[in-house]
């Protein structure tokens, strides 16, 4: 009975053994796998990382390199630009060499002031001083309030409108007796006119973006 008893205890302490044993793997298999794990989600971040750092830098490449070939065509178009007008600028010039009739208009919309300021101030008539005085003085409010305005759309209307007093001049002075450098002024004073009109128009139907464009074109 006793050998029994010791057998069944040995037998107990070998389970508990085993048991022991088996616990003990099973927490480092649970260990090992863990660290794997691990490992294999740190290697996993590491190459998102890694993907995400080579995409950005791809990105940021791309614009670098859109925004240098936007700057090359925005020179490009500008210097076309330029080139265009300057020489239409010449050929206007020589039209006016040709046809120098705003040249004799211009020399009379000088002279006639100061005509009229020394014929006052011989009459004594100063009344017509302050006049001149203050049409300057106007002029040389509108003049601010144009540069200011200017745009693309001002520099159109004033190359259009001193190509048609220098080309048509002639013939515009042959049905309208008026001075063509006063008549391109007007013109410069109907334009700003209609600037103030169409900035009213734009801004009560909210279209601000489209009628910058169009004043930039």
């Amino acid at each position: 009975m006793q050998e029994e008893n010791h057998a069944l205890v040995a037998l107990n302490a070998d389970l508990k053994c085993k048991v022991n044993m088996s616990n003990i793997k099973a927490v480092e298999d649970a260990v090992n796998a863990q660290k794997a794990s691990e490992a294999k989600a740190k290697a996993e971040i590491a190459a998102c990382n890694a993907e995400a750092s080579r995409q950005v830098k791809k990105a940021e490449d791309e614009r670098k390199e859109a925004v240098h070939n936007a700057k090359l065509l925005a020179r490009e178009a500008k210097k076309k630009q330029q080139i265009a007008w300057g020489a239409l600028f010449l050929t206007l010039l020589c039209c006016l060499i040709k046809c120098p009739v705003l040249i004799f208009d211009l020399w009379d919309f000088l002279a006639v002031p100061i005509d009229w300021t020394w014929n006052s101030l011989n009459d004594g008539a100063y009344w017509v001083i302050l006049i001149i005085a203050g049409l300057v003085y106007g002029g040389y409010l509108l003049a601010r309030y144009y540069i200011k305005r200017w745009c693309n759309l001002s520099l159109k209307v004033v190359m259009a409108s001193l190509a048609a007093v220098i080309v048509f001049g002639d013939t515009i002075q042959k049905y309208v007796h008026c001075n063509l450098v006063l008549l391109f002024l007007l013109v410069q004073v109907a334009y700003l006119g209609v600037l103030i009109y169409l900035d009213g128009y734009y801004d009560t139907r909210k279209k601000q973006g489209e009628w910058k464009k169009l004043q930039n074109v």
